[in-house]
């Protein structure tokens, strides 16, 4: 009898417990605030308890809340009721750790410990369908998101609580109990391999999902995911455990907009384990970078719990280029464009024109129709150009107003993405960058893009007459005045 009580109140499981006055068992819950929790608890009572009215209990262990079996002030017994729990009496004596004794008077059932059972031992042993089906009352509650489970009016006894997503676990009910549960929920962090990228570039996205230690065998886990329409999913979701291919099959979607819900079943082996899935999805053409990002969302269930959305994003950026004629001013600059290539990495990089002065980078960079290398900017109007990651990008003008010099020195732009490292995934922070220019070997300037373009006569190119013919007049007449001087001095003489 002393091995049951010390157990009982030792209680060596997954769970801690206090004990109160009142007879209540509440499950005080750990899900997360806001997620949804579908967990079932079943209660089973399957001893009565029978204590003298003078029996106290001390002061739990505030870190644990277990009593030890020292505090325990007078003794308690555990029986059954005969004949009516004669079945339960029967099927709990055939156990390993439990020993029932008909009373004298054939009343009752007295039931006493035998063995050195763990906690978690004892509630394995208990949780069989027959002494379920058998016990004394069984009471069923759903938690609500993260709210407590409480089972009131419950009499003083010996209970079995089994929670649909795996957990057993053993109660006294002497007096009010509270469980502080440690029941094990799947949890999942997603991941983007990089954030700034550029329109046609690939996000490379992760989900870990941790399998709880104890989730069910053979129950499913299905992962859901959603994307802004910036992002065009590649269709490659793929998932593994321990380096091998996970199965994935489809599940069901909970809402039209979900890009794709797979399911994989759990295995005895990735208990407390992760099993990781990866896929990706294009930056394409409708990649504005004056938007806060492109938001990959996900979020995982099985039948009881479903986790809280976890949220990255992928971003782009873009530059504004301003084009000035020297001596024109008003709206009449408007009449005067300047033509632009520009390349990164020795490559001519190809866009779409929006129109209203707006060009994105060509998610397509081989694409020979609806594309442009030319960047036309006009005196009154900058362009933006859009679609950019991070990086060092060149302006060469080929084609200037006539009248204007054409630039000779080429631009170089850099954009450096400032955005801090732990909001880079943060669709609440707004991506930040600076873009710094220099023309030719000149100073570097920051901000929009800045370019002048001065009046002048150009040299012409190869077979031009240019000013070669007055360089030969003006030599000739050099060459004649000299002559003429030498001429009269020996006259003279």
């Amino acid at each position: 009898m002393k091995k049951l009580i010390a157990l009982v109140l030792a209680l060596a499981l997954v769970l801690a417990v206090a004990v109160a006055s009142a007879n209540t068992i509440t499950i005080e819950s750990n899900a997360a605030a806001g997620a949804t929790n579908n967990t079932t608890y079943d209660l089973y009572q399957v001893l009565r308890l029978e204590k003298a009215a003078s029996t106290t209990l001390g002061t739990p262990n505030e870190d644990t809340g277990v009593v030890a079996a020292a505090n325990l002030a007078s003794p308690v017994a555990y029986y059954l009721n005969s004949p009516a729990e004669d079945t339960l009496a029967g099927l709990l004596n055939a156990t390993t750790y439990l020993t029932a004794t008909k009373s004298a008077d054939g009343t009752r059932w007295n039931i006493t410990l035998t063995g050195s059972p763990t906690g978690a031992e004892l509630a394995a042993t208990l949780n069989t369908d027959a002494i379920k089906a058998a016990a004394i009352k069984h009471e069923q509650k759903t938690a609500n998101g993260n709210a407590n489970v409480v089972f009131d009016n419950e009499t003083d006894g010996y209970y079995l609580i089994v929670a649909s997503n795996g957990t057993k676990l053993i109660a006294q009910s002497l007096g009010d109990v509270t469980i502080k549960e440690k029941n094990t929920y799947i949890t999942d962090v997603k991941t983007v391999e990089e954030a700034d990228l550029a329109v046609g570039e690939i996000a490379h996205f992760t989900i870990t999902v941790h399998v709880p230690a104890t989730a069910v065998v053979g129950e499913e886990i299905t992962v859901h995911d959603t994307m802004d329409s910036e992002l065009d999913y590649n269709d490659d979701v793929a998932a593994t455990f321990n380096g091998a291919a996970v199965t994935l099959t489809d599940g069901t979607k909970k809402a039209n907009t979900e890009l794709f819900a797979k399911k994989f079943t759990i295995t005895e082996d990735m208990l407390d384990h992760d099993v990781v899935l990866t896929y990706t999805a294009t930056v394409n053409e409708t990649a504005d970078s004056d938007e806060d990002g492109f938001v990959n969302t996900s979020f995982a269930n099985d039948s009881n719990f479903e986790t809280l959305p976890t949220t990255v994003r992928v971003y782009t950026f873009d530059f504004d280029l301003d084009k000035n004629f020297a001596d024109v001013t008003g709206d009449d600059a408007a009449n005067y464009s300047a033509t632009f290539n520009m390349s990164k990495g020795g490559n001519t990089l190809k866009f779409k024109d929006l129109g209203n002065h707006k060009y994105v980078l060509a998610e397509d960079q081989t694409a020979t129709t609806g594309v442009t290398t030319d960047l036309v900017v006009d005196g009154l109007n900058n362009i933006n150009v859009t679609g950019l990651d991070a990086g060092e990008y060149v302006l060469t003008e080929i084609a200037t107003a006539p009248g204007y010099n054409l630039m000779t020195e080429t631009i170089t732009v850099t954009i450096t993405d400032t955005t801090p490292a732990a909001s880079k995934n943060d669709p609440s922070v707004e991506p930040t960058w600076t873009v710094s220019y220099q023309i030719g070997s000149g100073d570097v300037a920051t901000g929009t893009v800045t370019i002048v373009n001065n009046k002048g006569t150009q040299l012409p190119s190869t077979g031009g007459i240019g000013t070669t013919i007055f360089y030969i007049l003006g030599g000739l007449l050099v060459i004649g005045a000299a002559v003429i001087l030498v001429a009269r001095r020996k006259a003279q003489d």
